[in-house]
Order: structure tokens, then sequence, then C-alpha cells
């Protein structure tokens, strides 16, 4: 990933150096490539933090966070504003997240994929993982059993699988990330 780091600065600075000397409009191409470089190093730093991280859960739990900051996975502030809304991922409510569990865990994995990262764990294991490493809360069925989703009734239909995540541990990993994202 340096590499193609060096590889995306010196192929900006000459595009840069092509565009101002035949455009004319310097102000705005420096603007340009400034926020562009800083995203190559947002995107580095992100990468290398990544690849150390051996969890598989934590690895998950703070992409799904970084998606959340910013809007790549879109969650709302109550549960009536996920019913009514479309394209949404997941909502609060009562202190808890609760997310989709496979629209989270395609958007996270395509990121990563995208990113360069390998994410190895399936669908129908990330719910068990996030539990059984506490980050999220698995919940009765109803039938005396646990059940790695919470079941919720939206609008009087069917019930929905969500990922319950308590808001503390969505602050304690936001606080393990600043100056990351």
């Amino acid at each position: 990933l340096i590499d193609v780091a060096v590889t995306l600065y010196v192929v900006s600075d000459i595009f840069q150096a092509f565009l101002i000397s035949h455009c004319g409009r310097t102000e705005m191409i420096m603007s340009y490539f400034t926020h562009t470089k800083e995203e190559i190093m947002r995107v580095v730093k992100r990468s290398e933090i990544l690849s150390t991280e051996e969890d598989p859960a934590l690895t998950f739990m703070k992409t799904a966070l970084n998606m959340i900051a910013n809007d790549k996975i879109y969650v709302v502030q109550k549960k009536s504003d996920f019913i009514s809304s479309i394209g949404c991922d997941g909502f609060w409510d009562g202190g808890y997240l609760y997310l989709l569990p496979d629209n989270t865990y395609f958007k996270v994995t395509n990121y990563l994929k995208l990113a360069g990262e390998y994410f190895g764990l399936e669908l129908k294991k990330i719910g068990k993982l996030l539990c059984d490493e506490g980050y999220a809360i698995s919940t009765s069925n109803g039938n005396g059993k646990h059940t790695y989703y919470a079941r919720i009734l939206l609008s009087g239909e069917k019930k929905v699988n969500f990922l319950k995540i308590p808001k503390g541990v969505i602050q304690k990993l936001q606080e393990s990330m600043e100056g990351v994202q």
C-alpha cells in the first residue's frame, strides 16, 4: 500500500503541474490536489491500522463505525425514522445502535476489499463473533434460547434481525480510534 501511495503522490504532482501550466486555474487545482493527498494519507493510515489488527470482530466494528461517521453506513436517530426512510442501515434506540447485519456486513466487507484488506469471515458467523467478543448483545428468541440478533417488529409486519450494539461499546471504540478516521 505504501508503494501505491507513493505512486499516487508522484502521479498527482505530475498531473497537478500539467493542469496548472495548461489551465491557469491554480487556486482551484491546488485546493483539489491538497484534498486528494490528504485523502490518500488518511486511507494509508487507516489501512496500516487495520492491517495490524488480528481480531476480525474489532476490524469489523472499527470499519463499521468509521463508515457510519463518514455516512457510508446510514443510521438514523429513531426507529420511526428507520421505518419511514429508504436505504437506512440502522437506528439508535434506548442506548443501543441497531444495525441490519446483511447490509452492514456487505458494506464493511466491500469497503475493506476496496482498501485491499482481506476479511474472510462469513456473514452467518458475524453475529456470533460480535456477541462472543462483547461488541454486540445476544437476545432471547422468546423460546428460552438466545440469538445473536435482536428481533424487532417493524411497522406491524414481521420481525427483522438487527445487531444490537451498546452505546458504551461504541464510545470506547471511538475513543480508541480518535485521530485515525
